[in-house]
């Protein structure tokens, strides 16, 4: 029915059944035709993921001084190849970091104008320092597509040779392990304080279109947004978890309203679902919240003037 037809008294073929004695030929036409037919979908699938993917502005390098860097510093996700430490860079409109190891010579250039969140997290109670990226529009990272960024240094020392340490065996007791605990102190202090400062030196370059957030541990409450429990901090317009992947974070701007499911007497958890104020973007939720921290949220709700419901 409704084919464009100029002679009504046209026939059109609906499907055609082969036979063959060559088995193995039609065996290798059925065979090509499904890859054929996988191919496509597979490139369809690739060109719409690439439909959000913003041309991006070319990244002007700093002439005539050394930018200001960063060094020895991991980034997730991970470009091809194996994960070495190397430098994020400050330049005239925008950071850059170029991996080193196998997968030397891929740069990933993030401009500022791109930039939608600038997060610095500390190694307090952390096992990373971090600051972490969030992009406006998503940029390619060898064949994937990605939002978040994040540039890291891990905190503790991951090998310590407690043996054949000659002071061991003058000194009795704790003393050694006292001052190891004093050296990683120190040693935390003195990476929170590259990366703060780093981390504002960012907002600086960008003349502040980019601000350093912070989460706020005090407020923080457990959750599970994906697959595991984990702890979920607000910080001044999101509600962030930073330390796994997948980074969850979601900006209070783009919410209309929070409603917390089952929130009834005798269970032991709650649900939080956000719906966005762009009602084709689907709500997310943050599932098992302990009952105990339920205050917290609606605190935290209210002071973010978000409004809520709950029902069970």
């Amino acid at each position: 029915d409704g084919l464009p037809v100029e002679d009504p008294g046209n026939t059109f073929v609906r499907s055609l059944t082969f036979r063959s004695t060559d088995i193995v030929r039609m065996n290798e036409i059925y065979q090509s035709i499904t890859a054929l037919k996988r191919d496509q979908i597979k490139r369809e699938t690739e060109k719409a993921q690439l439909a959000d993917i913003v041309e991006q502005d070319r990244l002007m390098p700093t002439v005539g001084q050394r930018p200001a860097r960063l060094p020895d510093v991991f980034m997730r996700p991970v470009a091809e190849g194996k994960r070495f430490p190397s430098a994020l860079e400050i330049h005239g409109n925008g950071l850059r970091y170029m991996a080193a190891g196998r997968g030397a010579g891929s740069t990933v250039d993030i401009l500022f104008n791109n930039i939608r969140h600038l997060f610095f997290q500390p190694c307090d109670n952390e096992l990373l320092v971090l600051i972490h990226v969030h992009l406006r529009n998503p940029i390619m990272l060898g064949k994937k597509k990605i939002q978040d960024i994040q540039f890291y240094r891990e905190a503790s020392d991951a090998s310590f040779d407690e043996t054949g340490n000659r002071r061991r065996r003058i000194r009795y007791g704790d003393e050694d392990e006292i001052e190891a605990e004093q050296e990683e102190r120190r040693r935390r202090r003195q990476l929170n304080k590259e990366f703060k400062e780093f981390a504002g030196k960012i907002a600086e370059a960008s003349n502040h279109e980019v601000e350093v957030d912070t989460p706020f541990r005090e407020v923080a409450f457990n959750g599970v947004p994906a697959r595991s429990n984990v702890l979920l901090q607000p910080t001044v317009d999101c509600l962030v978890h930073l330390s796994d992947t997948p980074f969850f974070i979601i900006t209070v701007a783009d919410v209309e309203i929070v409603h917390l499911e089952r929130v009834q007497f005798g269970l032991k958890n709650f649900d939080m679902v956000f719906v966005f104020k762009e009602f084709k973007r689907a709500p997310v939720h943050v599932n098992t919240v302990p009952m105990t921290q339920l205050d917290n949220v609606k605190e935290w709700l209210d002071s973010v003037n978000l409004p809520y419901t709950e029902g069970p």
